[in-house]
């Protein structure tokens, strides 16, 4: 007989899923821009475990949940699991959306 494994195994907790969008967002047909710096393009869209919401994040650092970009938008646009991590503030900072881009567009 041998002995259990004494560390059970815990679940791993779903991942913050991410996507990189250059160009504008139109979901409805009218563009979205950050409020805080008048940007129109270049996001990053993140979905955090166990929310019903998708978050729009610019290259000024300002993140925010618009009424015009739910949960059902970045399903559809989430199409295969490009970006998926434990831990979205390493990613922010990696992608440059801690603000160190502000005002800066990338391809």
């Amino acid at each position: 007989m041998t002995d259990p494994d004494p560390t059970p195994a815990t679940p791993r907790q779903p991942p913050v899923r991410m996507i990189y969008h250059a160009a504008p967002l139109r979901p409805r047909g009218f563009a979205i821009t950050c409020p805080v710096c008048a940007a129109d393009r270049n996001w990053l869209l993140i979905h955090r475990p166990n929310t019903r919401a998708a978050f729009i994040r610019c290259r000024c650092a300002h993140q925010w949940i618009d009424p015009e970009f739910d949960l059902e938008t970045f399903e559809a646009m989430y199409i295969h699991p490009e970006l998926e991590f434990d831990n979205a503030e390493d990613i922010i900072q990696a992608m440059g959306f801690d603000g160190t881009f502000s005002g800066t567009y990338l391809p």
